[in-house]
């Protein structure tokens, strides 16, 4: 859409004079512009002019060339500015201009007359700067997107040093009421800005001082000169049906306790980690199959826990998965609770998470106690500030000792019940892969998925909730003082896994101490993206994952098998009889490493047959001249059914058919902006960061960085001493682990999921779970120092 202009764009000093006395959300500095050609032709007059309209104070001399900042291209920061220039200073000011103009003919050579200087009084104590975009830059979507920084430096957004800038996005259809000061003013201002320019799409530098907001720079948003108003009507038409969805299921629920709904895509089975922030159906549709339907609280269940079926635990927004936190609460609560004392329960966690919404990766250590830990006492004084009386937390707590005493001491025996029927499945797997030859790839692919469900997914879930329960009483002797960090982490670092046998594996392979082909018979089904159909397998690229075999193993710190004084043991021993476990501390470091060794076997187990799967529908797709990006807009029901008919042409049109229009509107979802919490409709419209890394180990590293996306990584992707950054990581980037990383950031990620712990078994400095913001920010550096001791990530140029 184009507006009707008042104001044309021009230079930065054009634009900016013109805006001066027309702009009234905002000031526009005083200013004094030059030509070179003047400069070179009469320097004390211009000093003279310079002089006459700023006699006193700091000044900013700013480049202002033609072409700096057009709507093809952008110049910005190629030219020299010079800040802090006294003005009383003829020779400072001179030597400013001087390197400014130096700037342009490094560039251009002697033919730049007609290029301008600008000076400006220099902004003091500024409180609030940043840049303001009209469109998401990644997606071209119809954002207002405010970077900003508080402080008295005006470049910390724009020069990519030593910050992390904050970021605010604002549907451009949305209302700015719930905007805090001076966000609010500087929406308002880009607002007028678009209505004066006539220009949709604007790249603005502000700054406040004194209170008062002043326009830096406006100049046209590079790349953003197509027509965008149908992708742009699509967008507010499923920000509109995004919000229809969360009124519709935000009233009381049958089967659920609580009154209100809120929603993350990082919670419990982080969906955000496991199969992307906006996967494709495929990867979807398997994860709900396999885990979110209703395996995720049939394991609950058989713990102890209550059940909300029928009710999923995962809702799709705009192709985006979200945790449902009313369901996921109602499964954290002991089954032996009243009714009354469950509603107050999930209203008291759901209104606390609202609150502290940077927590919602770790809502069982933080929010929501799913077991009776050391840190009870915490959670039951946010009980009591929430309105809890001291007779319902009692009742909470002796809830929480039972299920914790029945689950750590597997009194029901469900424990030992998962991991004989997990036992079952490589038996069964290799059973049907002996038939790969002559039964249709549908028809196994449909087994080995249904073996998924009940011999893999379910005693994996059961196995997860072991851990969580684990982590919870390890992590709170943590918390509380009773051990420190080194010790909290030398025992996970003890912990013999798959995954450590996987490194120690490929060592023994890259001696050519075992064939390539054994080691890929056990390890080839491992895939980044274990629900992806569009990244191929260890087995299927071994050159991809497992080159660099110059490169040692990552080392895991050395550890020996006593991990506790007695003394510490003792007192752990006393402070479980004081609580009312009937167990020991020897019992509990028994229970951690059980856990997560059966977490990491069981998970091992299942994905074999996930990945398998993949490859039979691949094969399948083949047949019919259907790669697997056409398979991965493609939910898993639609490609099983084809296994129960002869496929005629006809057939495969269809199905090609479906999957571009999946993929349509995949590609327009993908430019709908969500937060990583939602806790209102508001939420949707101004989105704000929501997330705080985890960070692993107490270390401090500086090294480049370098960032994996898929299809870009390749044999030759040098990893070795530097700090990966990648959006997700499964238990298919193992691979990282062998090639010498330095640090690892992730995008998405929680306190105790896979990669959390791997980095804290191999000590290896880690950020997992740094959100969209930050992320996106460090994905520019070339050079990263990540300091979990500070909990502090740097980015350099």
């Amino acid at each position: 859409m184009t507006l009707a202009p008042s104001i044309t764009l021009g230079t930065k000093a054009q634009t900016l004079q013109r805006l001066r006395g027309v702009l009234t959300t905002a000031t526009i500095a005083d200013q004094v512009t030059i030509t070179v050609a003047q400069w070179r032709g009469d320097q004390q007059g211009c000093l003279h002019t310079i002089h006459r309209t700023f006699p006193a104070g700091q000044l900013i001399v700013r480049s202002s060339a033609p072409g700096e900042d057009s709507a093809a291209d952008s110049a910005a920061g190629v030219y020299t500015s010079v800040l802090h220039v006294p003005a009383a200073a003829p020779d400072a000011l001179a030597q400013a201009v001087f390197a400014v103009a130096s700037s342009y003919t490094r560039r251009h050579g002697q033919a730049v007359d007609d290029f301008e200087i600008l000076i400006q009084p220099m902004l003091c104590e500024v409180t609030f700067s940043g840049v303001a975009l009209t469109r998401d830059l990644n997606t071209m979507a119809p954002y207002l997107v405010i970077n900003y920084d508080e402080g008295e430096r005006t470049d910390t957004v724009t020069s990519g040093i030593g910050t992390i800038p904050r970021v605010v996005r604002i549907h451009r259809q949305a209302p700015t009421t719930g905007l805090k000061p001076p966000l609010d003013a500087v929406a308002a201002t880009v607002r007028e800005l678009i209505h004066l320019t006539g220009r949709p799409e604007l790249d603005v530098e502000f700054a406040v001082t004194a209170g008062q907001l002043y326009v830096l720079q406006v100049r046209p948003l590079p790349g953003a000169a197509h027509d965008h108003t149908a992708a742009d009507a699509r967008v507010a038409a499923e920000i509109t049906q995004v919000k229809e969805t969360l009124h519709a299921r935000n009233h009381p629920r049958h089967g659920l306790y609580g009154t209100q709904d809120v929603y993350s895509n990082m919670a419990d089975w982080n969906p955000a980690e496991m199969i992307g922030a906006h996967p494709r159906p495929l990867a979807l549709s398997l994860y709900q199959r396999l885990i979110t339907d209703h395996v995720w609280r049939d394991a609950r269940r058989l713990l102890g826990y209550h059940n909300p079926a029928p009710h999923h635990l995962m809702v799709i927004l705009a192709g985006h998965p979200y945790v449902d936190l009313r369901a996921d609460f109602n499964s954290y609560l002991p089954a032996d609770l009243d009714d009354q004392l469950c509603h107050k329960l999930v209203d008291c966690y759901l209104a606390r998470l609202a609150r502290c919404p940077q927590a919602h990766d770790k809502v069982e250590f933080r929010i929501c106690p799913s077991a009776l830990a050391f840190d009870f006492p915490q959670h039951a004084e946010a009980l009591t500030n929430a309105g809890l009386t001291p007779g319902e937390i009692g009742r909470l707590r002796a809830s929480l000792l039972h299920l914790t005493s029945r689950v750590v001491d597997d009194h029901g025996g469900q424990l030992a019940q998962m991991h004989q029927l997990i036992g079952q499945l490589p038996a069964r797997r290799a059973q049907l892969l002996a038939h790969i030859h002559g039964e249709h790839p549908l028809f196994l692919a449909d087994a080995l998925l249904g073996d998924t469900l009940h011999h893999g997914t379910l005693p994996f879930a059961v196995a997860v909730r072991g851990t969580f329960i684990a982590t919870a009483l390890w992590r709170s002797l943590l918390t509380t003082g009773v051990i420190d960090q080194t010790q909290h982490d030398a025992l996970l670092a003890d912990i013999e896994t798959v995954a450590t046998r996987f490194a120690d594996d490929l060592a023994v392979c890259r001696r050519g101490q075992m064939p390539l082909e054994d080691f890929l018979a056990c390890y080839g089904h491992l895939r980044p993206g274990t629900y992806d159909i569009t990244i191929p397998s260890y087995a299927e690229a071994p050159h991809l994952y497992l080159a660099g075999s110059h490169a040692a193993p990552t080392q895991r710190p050395s550890t020996t098998t006593q991990v506790l004084p007695i003394s510490v043991m003792r007192d752990i021993d006393a402070r479980l009889t004081r609580i009312g476990f009937d167990f020991t501390a020897q019992r509990l470091l028994d229970f951690v490493r059980q856990t997560h060794t059966h977490r990491e076997a069981y998970k091992f187990q299942f994905t074999a047959n996930i990945s398998h799967a993949l490859t039979l529908i691949t094969a399948f797709g083949r047949r019919h001249n259907l790669d697997t990006e056409c398979l991965s807009y493609l939910t898993v029901e639609d490609i099983l059914a084809c296994a129960n008919a002869t496929i005629t042409a006809h057939d495969v049109a269809r199905l090609r058919h479906l999957a571009e229009d999946r993929c349509h509107t995949h590609v327009a979802q993908s430019r709908v902006l969500l937060p990583d919490v939602i806790t209102s409709r508001h939420d949707i419209d101004i989105l704000t960061s929501q997330h705080a890394p985890n960070f692993i180990t107490n270390k401090k590293v500086t090294a480049p960085a370098v960032l994996i996306t898929w299809p870009q990584l390749t044999e030759s992707t040098d990893l070795a001493g530097r700090i990966v950054l990648t959006e997700n990581a499964d238990p298919g980037f193992e691979f990282l682990f062998c090639r010498g990383i330095a640090g690892l950031i992730t995008r998405y990620g929680g306190a105790a999921s896979h990669m959390a712990i791997r980095c804290t078994e191999t000590g290896i400095p880690a950020a997992i779970g740094c959100g969209q913001n930050t992320f996106i920010h460090l994905a520019r550096a070339n050079t990263i120092t990540l300091d979990c001791a500070q909990q502090l990530i740097i980015p350099m140029t």
